[in-house]
């Protein structure tokens, strides 16, 4: 197959806004050093093992709590794997949404 062996972006390009989609789509108050909440629910799971993967965060029974320093990960977490989490957030945060074959807004989705 063409186009399997492209290298994934560099985390240098992507990273900083991943981790800020992360903080504000998770539940949970990172400005009053509060712990982000996963709920039991498995895309903001996901985005608190994303944020420890990513070393901001470790990871708690409830959800995650920031590091007060911020460490660069020894082995970035894989490109693909980030995608997901971040269509799932997306996804459980209705932040998502998807036309008609005719260009029209789904049904589902007007309020």
């Amino acid at each position: 197959m063409t186009g399997m062996n492209k290298a994934a972006p560099d985390p240098r390009f992507w990273a900083a806004e991943v981790i800020t989609f992360l903080l504000d789509t998770i539940p949970g108050s990172v400005d009053n050093d509060e712990e982000l909440d996963h709920r039991f629910v498995s895309a903001y799971q996901m985005g608190c093992e994303a944020l420890s993967a990513l070393g901001q965060a470790e990871e708690t029974h409830r959800g995650a709590r920031l590091l007060a320093a911020a460490q660069q990960p020894g082995i970035w977490p894989r490109w693909d794997d980030i995608c997901v989490v971040i269509r799932k957030l997306a996804q459980q945060a209705d932040l998502l949404s998807c036309r008609m074959a005719d260009g029209g807004e789904n049904p589902s989705h007007i309020a």
